[in-house]
């Protein structure tokens, strides 16, 4: 929850944060839907616009996620590959977050059930045994966010 002062007003730095893999999505798709929600008012947390060099990353993503409103991520065909990504839905689903998801050339079926590209991903976590404690957290917050229906965006190329 965003932190409660006085009368029980909720005080948020975010009224959404983006979540996304950029080489993915980054300089194409994320750029227009940050600039048109900067456009409508609407502040976004946006890792590079957000991250001084030198601050802790990890520990800048969870405030920033504790401290939104909603949370969107955008699953991208390689979203799963990043561990990074992977720890951001898992943090919105632990601090219970409004949760809006968008499927960016990849479908639904397909990051709830971590299939194709999901199921590499998930599959080179494993073997590499960096975040045993942590994939099926990562998997089980993946199956819960793509329950619920966001838009989808087929036949993207990247770029």
């Amino acid at each position: 929850m965003c932190r409660q002062m006085g009368l029980q007003i909720a005080v948020c730095n975010y009224q959404v944060f983006l979540s996304f893999r950029g080489p993915d999505v980054r300089d194409s798709f994320l750029e227009c839907f940050y600039d048109q929600l900067k456009g409508a008012g609407i502040v976004a947390f946006l890792d590079r616009k957000e991250i001084e060099y030198g601050e802790s990353i990890d520990d800048k993503i969870v405030e920033a996620i504790k401290r939104s409103y909603i949370c969107v991520p955008v699953f991208s065909e390689d979203f799963a590959s990043s561990p990074a990504c992977l720890m951001e839905v898992a943090q919105m689903v632990e601090s219970d977050k409004t949760i809006l998801p968008i499927f960016y050339g990849v479908e639904p079926s397909v990051v709830r059930y971590q299939l194709g590209t999901y199921e590499k991903s998930f599959a080179e976590h494993k073997r590499k045994s960096r975040y045993p404690d942590s994939i099926e957290k990562w998997k089980a917050a993946l199956g819960k966010i793509a329950a619920d229906m966001g838009p989808i965006f087929k036949n993207v190329s990247g770029g």
